[in-house]
């Protein structure tokens, strides 16, 4: 594969606003499927949930909301209190805010992970790395477009990336 392949790929990868799983494969970035943080037996289960019920348990204090679109995008906009996970680096993001995640689960929160919208697969990625760990997740599919067409509540980060949309790739 040539150089310019490459940045065309990078191109149309960004432009799509979700993480490029096939670029990732071709330089070799594979997740490994054998890589486990918990037994089968105690892994997770994902779900889906609908833009009344990620509302609804938002204003409740219910919900642990997880963004997985890249950092540039989540700068721009979120959804209220939500906290960034990007598809491309989650484990070490997961290890990181392991406390935060246990915290949520024993108070009752449900952790609804979403990205760009229904095109967009990261919020899938993310989520199932989640349940590697044990969690239980949600799965918000519409994400940060129906989010918007809704006209709902927004925030834009006001601190810096965690170190880890920070650091270089391996």
């Amino acid at each position: 594969m040539n150089r310019l392949s490459i940045v065309a790929v990078v191109v149309v990868c960004a432009l799509s606003q979700c993480s490029c799983q096939w670029l990732s494969m071709k330089l070799g970035f594979r997740d490994d499927p054998n890589k486990r943080t918990v037994p089968r037996s105690q892994r997770g289960e994902i779900g889906d949930i609908e833009i009344d019920q990620v509302f609804l348990r938002q204003q409740a204090g219910k919900a642990c909301l997880l963004d997985a679109r890249p950092w540039f995008f989540y700068q721009l906009g979120h959804l209220p209190g939500a906290i960034h996970i990007s598809a491309n680096d989650c484990d070490p993001r997961i290890e990181e805010l392991k406390p935060v995640l246990d915290e949520a689960v024993a108070s009752g929160k449900t952790l609804i992970v979403y990205c760009n919208g229904f095109g967009c697969k990261d919020a899938r990625t993310v989520s199932r790395h989640l349940i590697r760990y044990g969690y239980d997740v949600s799965t918000f599919g519409g994400g940060w477009k129906e989010w918007k067409k809704a006209e709902l509540p927004v925030e834009s980060a006001s601190h810096a990336p965690p170190e880890s949309a920070t650091s270089p790739a391996p």
